[in-house]
C-alpha cells in the first residue's frame, strides 16, 4: 500500500519521560515536517493520557519542505483516580481534512508518584529492665516505600530487636515494635541512660530520603546498690537471730569460759613436772601443754618494696585500645559506627547525626585521651573529613572500635 504523499514526517524528543506525578511541568518537542510543495495545516491529537495532563496546540501551519517544532507540556498529577504507573501516549498529526494521511508517534510516559513519609514514636524515653517502643511510619506519598530499618546505641552496649524490612503502601501507616535490652546485668546495679538511633533507609532511593529517630532507654536493674545493701543487712540480722536461738546455750557457756580463762585466773593451772611447777594453759582454755612463757615468733613482714601477700594492684578505670598522637589517622571498626559527641562522656550531646560510619577514617587532633570512668570508656578528640570535630569512644571491655591506619 502506497503512503499518501501528504503524510507528514513526525518525530518526538525525548521518546520517553519519567514524571514525579506532582503536577510539575515537563516539556517535550514534537517536530512536524511538510513533505509537499504546498502550505499545509496539520491537526494534532493525543491518546492514552488524561486530557488535563497534556497541553499542546490543536493545529499548526507548515510551509512547503519546512519543519516546525511544537512544544508539548505534561503536568501529570497522581490522584485517587489517576494512579502512578506507565502511560503509553500516542500523538497523531494529520493534514486538515485528510485523516487517512495521519502520522503517529509514541511517547513512553512513566508517572512515578511522589515520595513522602514520616517516622515517629509515641514514647521517646523508656525506663525499666527492658525497653519497648512502638514506631509508626506514615507514607504520605503516592509510591510504595520499602524501608531497611536498623537500631543501635552509639557504644553498642545494648541489644536491639526490630523488623528489618518494612513495606509501606501509599497513604497508609505501618507500625512496628523496637525492643531494647542492655548487655550488662539486669539484676543488680545503678540506673544507666542509653541513647538510641533508629535508621530508616528507603531502598533504591537517594540518601536524602533517609530518616532517623532518636530515643532514650534508662536501664533500671531489679535491685539498686542501696536496695541490695539493705537486703543483705536484713538477711544477716535474720541469720544471726536464728543462729542465736539455735546455739544460744552453747554460746553462753563458751562466753563464760572465755571470761574465766582471760580475766579471772589468767587461764593457767599449775602442775608438777620435773624439777618444779610449770605454768600451763588450762584444758578448758584450749590446754595444749605449751608453757605460756614460751617465746612467740613475730609475724614476718615483707621486705621493703615487695607487695603485701594477697593483694593485687587495682585495675585502671579505662583501658586504651589504641596508641595515638595528634595527626594519627584511625578507622572506625564498629559495625554500627560511632557517635561524634560534644564531650568525652557517654550520653553527651552529639555534634552531628549520624556520627562516624563503619570503615570511615578520621584524624586524632588531641593526643590526650579522656576517661569516662563511670562507664569505663576511653574517648579521643577527632576530626572528620568534612571538618566536624568531637569525641569518639575507642572500645569497651570486650570490643575495640578504632584501628590505627598505617
Amino acid at each position: 500500500m502506497n503512503q499518501d504523499p501528504r503524510t507528514p514526517v513526525v518525530t518526538i524528543d525525548p521518546p520517553a519521560v519519567s514524571h514525579p506525578g506532582d503536577g510539575s511541568a515537563v516539556e517535550l518537542v514534537l517536530r512536524v515536517t511538510n513533505p509537499t510543495a504546498a502550505v499545509e495545516v496539520y491537526e494534532l491529537q493525543s491518546f492514552g493520557v488524561p486530557p488535563e495532563w497534556c497541553h499542546a496546540p490543536d493545529s499548526l501551519v507548515v510551509d512547503p519542505g519546512e519543519t516546525v517544532p511544537i512544544w508539548i507540556t505534561l503536568t501529570a498529577e497522581v490522584t485517587s483516580q489517576r494512579q502512578p504507573g506507565p502511560y503509553p501516549v500516542t500523538f497523531s498529526v494529520s493534514p486538515l481534512g485528510a485523516a487517512d494521511a495521519a502520522r503517529s508517534v509514541d511517547l513512553a510516559l512513566k508517572v512515578e508518584g511522589t515520595l513522602s513519609y514520616e517516622v515517629r514514636s509515641e514514647l521517646i524515653k523508656a525506663t525499666g529492665r527492658r525497653g519497648n517502643f512502638t514506631l509508626d511510619v506514615e507514607n504520605n506519598g503516592e509510591r510504595t516505600i520499602n524501608l531497611a530499618v536498623s537500631a543501635s546505641d552509639v557504644e553498642s552496649r545494648c541489644r536491639t530487636q526490630v523488623e528489618q524490612r518494612l513495606e509501606v503502601l501509599p497513604h497508609s501507616v505501618r507500625q512496628t515494635q523496637l525492643r531494647v535490652s542492655p548487655r550488662r546485668s539486669s539484676l543488680l546495679g545503678s540506673a544507666e541512660l542509653f541513647s538510641l538511633t533508629v535508621r530508616f533507609e528507603p531502598q533504591g532511593e537517594a540518601p536524602r530520603w533517609i530518616r532517623t529517630l532518636d530515643l532514650e532507654f534508662e536501664h533500671s536493674p531489679l535491685l539498686g546498690f542501696r536496695q541490695a545493701f539493705v537486703a543483705l543487712f536484713l538477711a544477716a540480722v535474720t541469720g544471726l537471730s536464728i543462729l542465736g536461738m539455735i546455739a544460744g546455750p552453747r554460746l553462753v557457756t563458751n562466753a563464760a569460759t572465755e571470761i574465766e580463762c582471760r580475766f579471772i585466773d589468767d587461764g593457767y593451772r599449775t602442775t608438777t613436772d620435773g624439777d618444779g611447777p610449770d605454768p600451763l594453759k588450762k584444758e578448758e582454755c584450749g590446754g595444749d601443754g605449751v608453757p605460756v612463757t614460751a617465746p612467740t615468733q613475730p609475724a614476718s613482714t615483707p621486705a621493703a618494696g615487695q607487695p603485701t601477700p594477697g593483694t593485687t594492684e587495682a585495675p585502671s578505670a579505662c583501658t586504651a585500645h589504641i596508641t595515638a598522637s595528634a595527626g594519627t589517622k584511625v578507622k572506625v571498626t564498629s559495625d554500627t559506627g560511632l557517635a561524634l559527641r560534644s564531650d568525652a562522656r557517654t550520653g553527651a550531646p552529639e555534634v552531628v547525626t549520624p556520627g562516624v560510619a563503619n570503615g570511615e577514617t578520621i584524624e586524632v587532633i588531641d593526643a590526650a585521651s579522656r576517661c569516662d570512668e563511670p562507664n569505663r570508656i576511653l574517648y579521643w578528640r577527632v576530626r572528620r573529613a568534612d571538618g566536624a570535630e568531637g569525641w569518639v569512644a575507642d572500645g569497651n571491655a570486650s570490643e575495640t572500635w578504632l584501628q590505627v591506619v598505617p
